[in-house]
């Protein structure tokens, strides 16, 4: 207990760049109060700024060490915590089974996205990704529809002869027959007036020329499903998903929960340790031919989409609540937090406040805790 008959706690509080929004940044000038020293701004400290505000913590007094700029080891401070060197820090923390062994977890205060920080691929770049995906996706299959045009020109030529008959300047039996295939092939491909036109005019003309179209149809338009497949997929939202990782590194931070989930889907990820976010993106921006981008979390990274114009976002490796960690001994501490994240849920302060850093992007749920 402090003099002031108050419960003191450890509190470490991760600072950066204002890049970030989710750890404390320094400004400068006034703050709320009028103040005209450098103050703290970013969302997991102005959360905690209205937790304090409210009844469940008033009679708490709150020890507080800021990071270095930029720290980025959460790894360590999940074991300071757990230590006892802490009793809970300010920051967004990722749940995780490992996690939760060493410590307790708030409630959530955020649903974080694992993400992939890259650049827009260019037009050309586009073209030829694009056209390597189609023909994985149906090359072979395009082969095959050729060989069976063959077939059916074949079909053709020994079974409805009198097709000749209809070609004054096919002279002889060979002009017929390389006429008879590239008929078959055309059908394939769509060209159905070459087989109906030149038919004869009687059943087994009818009835070849409807068995030619009706195969040529169906199997047109099983390659233009799997093509146009092919193509959705490769072109939707997010470029980078589990299933076209590639062997191109991935930066991340070392010890960070993101970049080892995405690794464990597959990802090639190379662990940095003592850079910043902000440095990581430079160090892919200056190298974005070796590297296929940057493992962060959306709010991490979201940021960056709006300093640098061509840099995108690949989503799809699984959504996290984050909270904030607190040692296993202060359960009334936890239960106090737990407290004043429901009050702040509750009259939507919460998620204002998430939205006024991170916006309201459709598809991405990280302001829509209840």
């Amino acid at each position: 207990m402090s003099k002031n008959n108050k419960e003191k706690v450890k509190v470490f509080v991760f600072t950066g760049s204002q890049v970030s929004g989710i750890v404390a940044h320094l400004e400068t000038g006034k703050d709320d109060k009028n103040n005209t020293e450098g103050y703290y701004k970013g969302y997991t400290w102005d959360l905690f700024q209205k937790m304090k505000k409210l009844k469940y913590l008033k009679n708490y007094e709150f020890d507080i060490t800021f990071s270095e700029f930029g720290f980025t080891n959460y790894g360590q401070i999940i074991d300071e915590i757990e230590e006892g060197k802490y009793d809970f820090a300010i920051g967004q923390f990722i749940s995780s089974i490992e996690r939760e062994k060493k410590i307790n977890f708030t409630s959530p205060t955020l649903i974080d996205s694992n993400a992939i920080f890259h650049l827009k691929e260019e037009g050309t770049e586009k073209i030829s990704r694009s056209f390597q995906k189609g023909w994985e996706a149906v090359g072979q299959q395009i082969l095959l529809i050729i060989i069976i045009g063959i077939v059916i020109g074949f079909i053709l030529f020994l079974g409805n002869p009198n097709r000749q008959k209809t070609h004054e300047n096919l002279k002889t039996k060979g002009q017929f027959f390389f006429r008879s295939i590239l008929t078959g092939i055309a059908s394939v491909f769509g060209e159905m007036g070459f087989v109906s036109e030149q038919a004869t005019p009687n059943i087994k003309g009818l009835f070849i020329s409807f068995i030619t179209m009706l195969a040529a149809f169906l199997f047109l338009l099983i390659i233009q499903a799997q093509l146009a497949a092919a193509l959705t997929a490769d072109s939707v939202k997010g470029q980078i998903t589990k299933y076209t990782l590639g062997d191109k590194l991935i930066l991340a931070h070392n010890g960070y929960t993101v970049a080892k989930k995405i690794e464990d889907d597959g990802a090639l990820v190379k662990f940095l340790s003592n850079k910043t976010n902000k440095e990581l993106m430079e160090l892919y921006l200056k190298n974005s031919k070796k590297y296929a981008g940057v493992a962060l979390s959306y709010c991490d990274g979201f940021p960056f989409t709006k300093i640098y114009p061509d840099m995108t976002v690949s989503l799809g490796f699984g959504n996290e609540l984050s909270g904030m960690p607190v040692n296993k001994k202060n359960i009334k501490l936890l239960e106090d937090l737990d407290r004043s994240i429901a009050t702040l849920r509750n009259t939507r302060e919460l998620q204002d406040l998430c939205k006024k850093y991170f916006g309201d992007v459709e598809d991405v749920p990280t302001c829509s805790l209840r």
